[in-house]
């Protein structure tokens, strides 16, 4: 994950039916959430097992992240927890761009 987007100190925890995390955003921690329908939408699994939920999450957590970014990126301004849908995890996001190194053809 780029140094301007990750998930900071505080662990990923269950909330009621979605998983709470933060991200940093120029270096400002945003509250997130992600509902357990989005998450078991896009692993196309479902399961009530205990701690699974999280599992889950931490499978996609990198795709989860950047679909909050680019959320929040997309926003003037976000107030309170910004929240993740199905729909935001419907198509793989776009990974950070990345400079070429110089004398590297991009």
């Amino acid at each position: 994950m780029t140094e301007a987007g990750k998930i900071i100190l505080a662990a990923p925890r269950s909330g009621q039916g979605c998983v709470l995390f933060e991200v940093e955003n120029q270096g400002e921690a945003v509250a997130c959430s992600v509902s357990r329908a989005a998450i078991q939408d896009a692993s196309g699994c479902r399961t009530g097992l205990p701690g699974a939920l999280l599992a889950q999450f931490v499978h996609m957590q990198d795709r989860i992240m950047l679909a909050a970014l680019q959320k929040l990126r997309s926003r003037s301004a976000v107030t309170g927890v910004l929240h993740i849908w199905s729909s935001d995890l419907e198509e793989e996001p776009m990974a950070p761009v990345q400079a070429a190194a110089p004398g590297v053809p991009s």
